[in-house]
């Protein structure tokens, strides 16, 4: 019956504001193709202090950003190396990967292909390019020499070409590689730095779309310093999930310091201020603060002086006050009245009140609240008669039938009192408007108080629907 009033929000014009869902953005290092192809074959790394601060930078502008959460690199490594297959594909493409090896230092280089391309196939679908970059490089570069010297140049290219995009700081020694194989990886790289503004991090659109799905991240954000016309560029591109396209595509020229990090900082302000975010159903005690509500009641004691069943029937009337986002204080008063028991046993019936307060305790949905109202009790029961001599059933209470057919003995009198308890409410409410809502639960009470009184009529169960109001 009575439904807690349980959580409703004061119509603040807080509470009206839409509710933007933040978006979780991951970032990827940046890439360095700011060096000249013949570099491929030159001993020695440089040093990448540029590329940490970009990162650096972007991860400091991204967090600034109220509605951005920035997911860091080792939760986002995690979150990839932790999924289900993870390890044990890494353990099949890498056994595929030492087999194709000594089929091709075995000079078996048609049994070697198919080993390394499977190898790839495994490694690529636990995107093992975003953890190990370096070692699926080596793969795809083992692949490549395979493939150059079976004379299949054009499906070498390509291989070639990724190998570098994952690992663009690879060197080789000069002479290391046969001329064939020397030649094919420079006319790679070339091929790779003027397509290098329409890669995408993943390889495809539906990859990029799929990792950022499987890893549950909104945007992608991919860095890549690379040589322009004009000298060196740094491109910043962001995907984002909902919209399968690229949101965010800024490039300008590598500068001093602080002048690169003002063009980042106005960058990631632009896509914030420009990118779509979903709003966020709030739930139903965020909405509202204050709760009336009116319910059908039917009672059954399970405790009672009479042969069947002791129902009554009647009403609840509640309010209630939601102090937190999952706390109320509820207050019901319910008014019922005895029904006829099968055997007439009871000779009068009576009317009871009772008075229930306590806190809400609930769970709740856009549309949907589930609670609980633990409480105390104050019950007020009417006289009644009962008796089971059936010739104290057949006259009305003091007439001269009733006064000689039945003896004052055969009767049990039970004055009007006061009960005291707890009582217990599991309900449900269902929303069909912002404001109206339907109510459906159950209770339990049990009286302890006074202690004589509790033996002849306790334990009521009570069932309750109806409906209320929040504002």
């Amino acid at each position: 019956m009575a439904l807690p009033l349980l959580f409703v929000a004061l119509p603040s014009l807080a509470d009206e504001m839409p509710q933007r869902r933040k978006k979780l953005v991951a970032i990827f290092p940046l890439k360095r193709f700011d060096h000249p192809c013949s570099h491929l074959f030159a001993s020695g790394h440089e040093s990448a202090p540029f590329a940490r601060n970009v990162h650096r930078w972007l991860e400091e502008e991204l967090s600034r950003q109220e509605a951005l959460v920035v997911v860091p690199p080792s939760q986002l490594w995690s979150r990839i190396t932790g999924r289900n297959d993870y390890r044990e594909k890494v353990v099949l493409g890498r056994e595929r990967y030492m087999l194709g090896k000594e089929f091709y230092r075995d000079l078996r280089q048609a049994d070697a292909e198919p080993q390394l391309l499977r190898s790839v196939e495994l490694l690529d679908t636990i995107y093992y390019d975003v953890v190990e970059p370096e070692a699926l490089a080596e793969i795809q570069l083992l692949l490549g020499v395979t493939l150059v010297e079976e004379g299949r140049v054009a499906q070498a290219h390509l291989a070639f070409k990724r190998s570098l995009l994952l690992a663009p700081a690879s060197r080789f020694p000069a002479g290391y590689y046969p001329q064939p194989v020397e030649q094919a990886l420079t006319v790679a790289c070339e091929d790779l730095q003027q397509s290098l503004e329409r890669e995408v991090p993943l390889g495809s659109v539906d990859r990029t779309v799929r990792f950022l799905s499987d890893l549950k991240i909104d945007v992608l954000f991919f860095p890549l310093l690379v040589s322009g016309e004009d000298g060196v560029e740094l491109i910043l591109v962001a995907y984002d999930s909902r919209s399968r396209s690229t949101v965010l595509r800024e490039v300008f020229p590598r500068e001093e310091e602080e002048t690169t990090r003002e063009r980042v900082s106005r960058a990631v302000s632009r896509f914030s201020a420009c990118t779509p975010y979903e709003n966020v159903p709030r739930k139903v005690e965020e909405k509202h603060r204050f709760l009336l509500a009116a319910k059908y009641e039917n009672l059954l004691y399970l405790v009672q002086p009479v042969r069947s069943p002791l129902l009554a029937m009647g009403f609840s009337f509640e309010a209630g006050h939601f102090f937190m986002k999952s706390f109320a204080l509820v207050g019901k008063l319910q008014v019922f009245s005895s029904l006829k028991d099968r055997f007439d046993d009871l000779l009068s019936g009576f009317t009871s009140a009772r008075l229930i307060l306590g806190p809400a305790f609930s769970i709740s949905g856009e549309w949907w609240r589930l609670y609980v109202v633990p409480g105390a009790e104050f019950h007020y029961m009417g006289s009644f008669d009962v008796s089971r001599d059936p010739d104290c059933k057949f006259y009305l209470s003091g007439s001269p039938g009733r006064n000689q057919t039945c003896p004052p003995s055969s009767i049990m009198h039970f004055p009007v009192d006061f009960v005291v308890g707890v009582n217990v409410f599991l309900g449900s409410q269902f929303f069909f408007a912002d404001q109206l809502f339907l109510d459906l639960g159950a209770s339990v009470s049990t009286y302890f108080a006074p202690f004589d009184r509790s033996f002849d009529i306790n334990f009521p169960l009570a069932l309750e629907l109806g409906g209320g109001v929040v504002f």
